[in-house]
């Protein structure tokens, strides 16, 4: 399988972009497929560190200084106005596309392509992704512009579809919230080990030095009386400055410096708590349960910050927050007679389990597996007709706990109820691009759902409904899913099983929450 990413770094950007689609690529990589990184030259690009780790990489040319001149001044020279990050970019979207395609040609149609960018839009991803007649996958944060029909990820904390309602075109799927956040594997790895008790705090804000955070916090607590056992892990990205100032401030504590971070995973696992950004390093503390500080220093952030200071798994500070409130809840994560840091710890584990990256890669490349081709794409009102047509088959009702063809009143008024309900989520199974069944799943409570799904006749015994089982449990890895399934129904009991149900009783199948596909 070949996969073309598209995504940026830089200095008005940061570097999570390009990180998280090097965690992707990397579990992509190990799964043996071929990968292409395309990036535009801004200034703190990261087209070296992207050849270091393995991966081709070819740079765009940078067409607008973006770093020094204001939104508007670049919004009035590439038309970036209906895009709130379009300014981002540099060019055109119509420019980019046409430089990302002549790339793409050159190199060879990708099996997908990924675009993780804030400056770009269904205008861009049509442009790129219909000619290459490729599979799209789209990674983004902010809800807040149209995409073309494609596979969505956003894995921001208590994402919910409703939100992406009004940007996503029919016959999408969206991979939301913290079951497909992309965490290196060590993460998951080190989650497994037993957390040893020090007295070691982390701090790092990913990839760059935003608003000058590193200063202010590291002058904050040079005005504290640090007890002599406590130590300081500073891991910095290798674009940061470390510049005299800065310098002065880390020898006036007992910090050692890290730079760049090439081992942030052993240095959060070894930290009795953490001073950081909200963003991609928020889900690495969770998945360790690190507590934490965690500072809100961008728009995008602001939503965010506002689910997690809900769960009580670290202390959330506003962008413009005040010396007292940071110094307050240092001193409550360093007194050794608190129970606040057990209590976090447990919280923080419970948001992120580290395996996102092996469920986005095992779904990228089972939607590509040449005896499958299969995805799942959720229906619509306008699709009420063809299930009602499958409903009425003598092999649909065969099996079904209600027996009697339901009348079209009847269907509509279902179906209608079910589309509209936040606790069901109806999928058309399609193979080789043709509707040939569905999988429904129907929320019983907060930890438990009822999986249905049925094939049209002449897509039996093709292994569909298998792997439309696993790709479900993929999209919905949080939950336990159960089955009821007649005895006497001897096809679907095998299904079940191989899909990897167990029997629990009275005819009930289940898959536990967050087992991955057989």
């Amino acid at each position: 399988m070949r996969v073309v990413f598209r995504c940026d770094a830089a200095t008005h950007i940061g570097t999570g972009h390009v990180m998280r689609c090097l965690t992707l690529a990397t579990a992509l990589k190990n799964l043996g497929h071929e990968i292409l990184f395309i990036s535009r030259a801004h200034t703190g690009h990261l087209h070296d560190f992207i050849l270091e780790k393995g991966f081709q990489s070819i740079l765009l040319t940078a067409a607008a200084d973006v770093d020094s001149k204001t939104d508007s001044e670049v919004d009035s020279k590439i038309d970036t106005s209906h895009i709130p990050h379009g300014y981002w970019l540099g060019v055109s979207q119509a420019q980019d596309a046409t430089e990302t395609l002549q790339v793409i040609n050159k190199w060879g149609t990708p099996d997908w392509l990924v675009v993780d960018h804030y400056g770009l839009d269904a205008k861009w991803e049509s442009a790129v992704s219909h000619p290459l007649d490729c599979r799209l996958l789209v990674i983004d944060d902010l809800a807040d512009r149209r995409h073309t029909s494609c596979c969505l990820l956003d894995q921001t904390w208590q994402r919910h579809e409703k939100d992406y309602q009004p940007f996503l075109e029919q016959g999408s799927i969206a991979l939301l919230g913290s079951p497909f956040m992309l965490l290196r594997s060590e993460f998951s790895r080190l989650r497994q080990t037993e957390k040893t008790t020090s007295k070691r705090i982390t701090i790092n804000f990913g990839g760059g030095n935003p608003q000058n955070s590193l200063q202010k916090v590291l002058s904050l607590l040079a005005t504290q009386a640090i007890p002599e056992d406590w130590s300081i892990d500073l891991a910095l990205g290798p674009n940061v400055e470390v510049d005299e100032a800065l310098r002065d401030l880390i020898n006036q504590l007992p910090v050692t410096l890290h730079q760049p971070a090439h081992h942030l995973a052993e240095l959060l696992h070894q930290s009795h708590f953490a001073i950081g950004a909200l963003g991609a390093t928020t889900w690495e503390r969770c998945c360790l349960g690190v507590p934490s500080i965690a500072m809100c220093l961008a728009d995008n952030q602001k939503f965010l910050s506002q689910q997690l200071e809900k769960t009580g798994a670290m202390f959330v500070l506003p962008e413009n927050y005040q010396d007292s409130e940071f110094l307050n809840y240092w001193q409550q994560l360093i007194d050794d007679n608190s129970d606040t840091h057990q209590k976090m710890q447990k919280r923080a584990r419970t948001i992120c389990d580290g395996l996102g990256v092996k469920r986005v890669s095992q779904l990228m490349s089972t939607a590509l597996d040449s005896n499958t081709s299969l995805r799942l794409a959720q229906l619509n009102e306008g699709d009420i007709r063809k299930v009602f047509d499958w409903q009425l088959l003598p092999e649909t009702r065969a099996f079904s706990r209600n027996q009697t063809p339901p009348s079209w009143s009847e269907h509509s008024k279902w179906m209608m109820s079910q589309l509209a309900s936040k606790e069901c989520h109806f999928y058309f199974i399609s193979w080789l691009n043709e509707d040939c069944g569905i999988v429904r799943l129907n929320k019983k409570d907060s930890f438990e759902c009822e999986v249905s799904i049925f094939l049209a006749p002449e897509y039996f015994g093709k292994g569909i409904a298998k792997t439309a089982l696993d790709l479900a449990s993929t999209l919905h890895p949080n939950i336990n899913i159960q089955a009821y399934v007649m005895p006497e129904n001897k096809a679907s009991l095998s299904l079940f099983k191989k899909a990897g149900y167990i029997p629990i009783g009275n005819d009930w199948y289940s898959k536990p929450a967050n087992a991955l596909p057989l």
